[in-house]
């Protein structure tokens, strides 16, 4: 025997087999046009950061529950809203039931030069923004 445990040919095992997990943590959100940027809860706390990239209002498409940080943002003068009972499960018709509501403040906020913060919840159902 060569000294090999158990555990040793486990760990070897996971490594061959286990895919590659790519890193969640992005520095920064996703900008899908000049004055729209999308990003999860830790973008959103971030609202140092928030002023440094320009943002002037937050759109928070959590699901019912989040963190609501209202208080934060209009301390830095950024404009906030939540869509009420949104949800992130399948077949929750979330564009059927929010498009308009998003749609006039995202316009609202960027018509006079702002940039808006879309925040989504980090689920395994990812609602594409565009």
């Amino acid at each position: 025997m060569d000294g090999t445990t158990p555990d040793d040919v486990h760990a070897r095992l996971a490594r061959i087999v286990t895919p590659a997990r790519h890193s969640v943590e992005d520095p920064e959100p996703a900008a899908f046009a000049p004055a729209v940027l999308c990003g999860r809860a830790q973008h959103a706390f971030a609202v140092d950061k928030l002023v440094l990239l320009g943002v002037t209002a937050v759109l928070n498409c959590s699901p019912a529950g989040a963190h609501d940080c209202r208080s934060m943002y209009t301390a830095r003068g950024i404009a906030y809203r939540a869509l009420d009972g949104c949800e992130d499960i399948p077949g929750y018709d979330l564009l059927g039931m929010h498009l308009l509501d998003a749609q006039s403040f995202v316009e609202e906020h960027t018509r006079s030069g702002g940039r808006v913060l879309v925040r989504k919840r980090r689920t395994r159902y990812f609602r594409n923004p565009s």
